[in-house]
Order: C-alpha cells, then structure tokens, then sequence
C-alpha cells in the first residue's frame, strides 16, 4: 500500500539524477570546449610549420574560434555546476525529510515548502529515474500504486540516450573528419628544402 510519503522519495531521487545530468552535461561542455581549443592550436601549430598545407586553414581555424566562443558563451550562461549543488542542496533536504521521525502529514506540508524554494526538474529526468530504477530492479510506487514503465516512456528514454550519445561523438568527431577532408594525401607536401 503506497502512502503519502512516496512522492517525497521520487522527487527526491529524480533531483539526484538531474543533479548527475548537470555534472556530466557540464563535464562534456568544458571538455568539448578544451578539445575545440586543443584542435584549434594543432591546426594553427602545423600550418605554421609548413609541414603540410591546409586548404581552406582560415576557414577551419574561423570555425573552431566560434565554437570555442559559442561553447564558452553558452557553459558560462547554463552555470551547470551552480545549478546541480542547487539542485543537490533540494534532494539533501528532501532525503532528510523523507527518513526523518515526522508524521506523514507535517512530511507532506515541508514537502511543499522545500519545492517552492528551488526550481524543479524536468519531465525527463523523472522518466530516466525511474527506467534506471526498474533497470536495477527497483519497484517505485506512488499515491495511485505501482509506477508501470510503459514502453512510450522506454522509447523516449532509450531514444533520448542514443541522440545524447551520438550528438557527443559527432561533436568531437566532427573537426577531425573536416581536418581530414581537406588535408588530403595529395595536398600533403614535405616541408621544401632550405637553399645553403
């Protein structure tokens, strides 16, 4: 028999897994963000040199720049790490709440007094809680019983983990094919020989 306490333990575990979202989300901006960088010194390191010629070397070195300014722009504006300790600070109280010796309904009434003080999570985060939950073989219930996994919600997890997937190795991919496109074997030169 589930009873009014439920909802406090969903909601508090759906903010750990926004909170975990936040910090990978923002892991893999700033990494992107020093990758575009690293690339973006290499290709300016080698056209330098003169060891090979790069066609179109403004253009590429004009891209990475703007992805490196955009990355920055939008890292700095997400505040990702704030976000997630914000987000830490509400499931810290919530668990607190929740395994602490109150009467369900005082639980309830601070329930709805800790939400109004942080935002709240989105509609995915819940659903990648609770696939994770049966994925461990964790059975949630609410006020209205068991919480079914429907195969509308496995498809919009599942789908949603392969776009984040191949959107992630498709960004750090990407300069690397264009470098490869335009250098290619035959504008590959050795560096020319110095007169003495």
């Amino acid at each position: 028999m589930p009873n009014s306490t439920d909802r406090i333990y969903l909601t508090y575990k759906t903010r750990m897994t926004t909170e975990q979202r936040l910090r990978r989300t923002g892991y893999f901006v700033y990494t992107l963000l020093n990758w575009y960088a690293f690339l973006l010194i290499a290709v300016s390191i080698v056209n330098l040199s003169h060891l090979f010629i790069i066609p179109y070397v403004d253009l590429y070195s004009t891209l990475l720049s703007a992805g490196v300014f955009g990355l920055t722009l939008f890292a700095s504006g997400e505040k990702y790490s704030e976000r997630a300790d914000e987000f830490k600070a509400c499931y810290l109280e919530l668990q607190s709440l929740y395994q602490g010796a109150l009467p369900s309904e005082q639980k309830v009434l601070e329930y709805h007094q800790i939400l109004k003080r942080y935002h709240n999570q989105s509609d995915d985060d819940y659903d990648d809680m609770v696939f994770d939950s049966y994925l461990r073989g964790k059975r949630l219930t609410d006020a209205s019983g068991e919480i079914r996994l429907s195969k509308v919600t496995i498809s919009r997890v599942i789908f949603r983990r392969v776009y984040r997937y191949l959107l992630a190795v498709s960004l750090f991919v990407a300069p690397l094919a264009a470098l490869y496109i335009w250098v290619t074997p035959e504008t590959k030169v050795e560096r020319p020989a110095e007169s003495k």
